[in-house]
């Protein structure tokens, strides 16, 4: 599930903020920070282009189809992502 995974991941990265701070707190806070703005700007990303993609059926019985199967492809590859950077961190 992508939000486990996510969640999974945010925690870890928070517990090892210290890790990339770089002698500087605010440092760490911002590595935070930019983890959960990527998510939510993959978030929007997967919206938009699956909207995209599907109104190229627009009005077509097949735009629904589209949509959710670009909506499913994208997490897919997303989940991947989180596992790659789940692996790496648990090194």
């Amino acid at each position: 599930n992508l939000d486990e995974l996510y969640s999974k991941l945010l925690k870890i990265i928070k517990e090892r903020q210290n890790d990339f701070a770089n002698d500087n707190d605010l440092t760490g806070k911002i590595f935070v920070n930019n983890f959960i703005d990527t998510q939510e700007k993959w978030k929007k990303y997967r919206e938009s282009f699956a909207g995209f993609y599907g109104s190229i059926y627009q009005g077509g019985s097949m735009q629904p189809m589209v949509y959710f199967n670009t909506m499913t492809s994208i997490t897919k590859e997303r989940i991947k992502e989180l596992k790659d950077l789940l692996e790496e961190f648990s090194m």
